[in-house]
């Protein structure tokens, strides 16, 4: 139902390694799809100090279930953090993801970073129709961005299973595009492109069963 567990250090650890003696070289990594990392902050940090020593920009998504935890990967030298807010209703933050926590505590604490900080930290919004892909939803998105004068990183779910009855509406998508543009919002776009085998977020509920 979403999230599962957490991948142990000796897993990451083992998939860093087994790319980094392929190549030789790894440019830039990002955390994600190793489950929630801030409910494993012991092994994000442990992690990002050693492999630090070898890859330049590494970035991380996180779902935010603990400030506490977000509050150390900021200090951390992360090159972008993504927040998978997906949602600032709570109750379909809750649906969506198990672990969340009221994005109002999010924003409360997003208010006080620094200029600079907020700069690389993006409010990540994943569109599933029928569920946060109204008007609403996305000017409720454009609002809070103002508010706390921060990035917004859209995402185009890839639907992963004939089984899944969620996607991403192409015109709804590209609504929100114009209404960010409109608003002078800074935004990045996922490629709707994209094949990976799970649809996002690593701890959507939708990637594994029907929501209720």
């Amino acid at each position: 139902n979403g999230f599962i567990r957490n991948l142990s250090y000796e897993e990451m650890d083992f998939q860093f390694r087994y790319l980094y003696d392929e190549h030789e070289y790894i440019e830039s990594l990002h955390y994600a799809g190793t489950g929630e990392l801030l409910l494993n902050i012991d092994l994000v940090k442990s992690t990002f100090e050693e492999w630090k020593k070898s890859v330049q920009d590494i970035f991380i998504t996180t779902s935010v279930p603990c400030i506490k935890s977000l509050d150390c990967i900021i200090k951390l030298d992360f090159k972008r953090i993504f927040l998978s807010i997906h949602s600032f209703d709570f109750g379909i933050r809750k649906k969506l993801m198990p672990n969340s926590i009221d994005p109002s505590y999010i924003v409360d604490f997003l208010k006080n970073l620094d200029e600079e900080v907020k700069e690389e930290v993006y409010l990540a919004h994943l569109f599933i129709n029928g569920i946060n892909d109204r008007d609403s939803d996305i000017n409720q998105l454009i609002s809070i961005s103002k508010l706390l004068k921060m990035p917004v990183y859209l995402m185009f779910y890839n639907k992963i299973s004939k089984k899944v009855k969620y996607h991403t509406d192409f015109n709804k998508f590209n609504n929100a595009i114009s209404l960010l543009k409109k608003n002078n919002i800074e935004f990045r776009v996922s490629s709707s492109a994209r094949k990976d085998k799970i649809g996002g977020c690593g701890t959507l509920r939708v990637n594994r069963n029907i929501l209720n």
